[in-house]
């Protein structure tokens, strides 16, 4: 879903090649797909412990904004792995 949105949003293969799959997105991507939700959770627990006011406001949307870019590459995934299949 992260590949299929950066795709839709750059409107091409950016940061890697695309006929040899290879590049530095893609190496940056292989560590994102564990770190980076764990990183949204842990600020996620340490704005409903500690943040106060302002860090729950702060995470909520930063929730938010990650919500929609899930969105846009689902809607990537869909329209350009799964529409064209069925």
């Amino acid at each position: 879903v992260i590949l299929m949105g950066w795709l839709l949003i750059n409107g091409g293969p950016v940061g890697f090649d695309g006929e040899t799959f290879t590049g530095p997105f893609l190496t940056f991507l292989g560590f994102a797909h564990y770190l980076l939700p764990l990183a949204i959770y842990e600020g996620y627990l340490w704005a409903k412990d500690r943040g106060g006011y302002r860090g729950q406001y702060l995470a909520g949307a930063v929730l938010f904004g990650l919500t929609l870019l899930t969105v846009i590459g689902i809607f990537g995934a869909t329209v350009g792995l799964w529409w064209p299949r069925m």
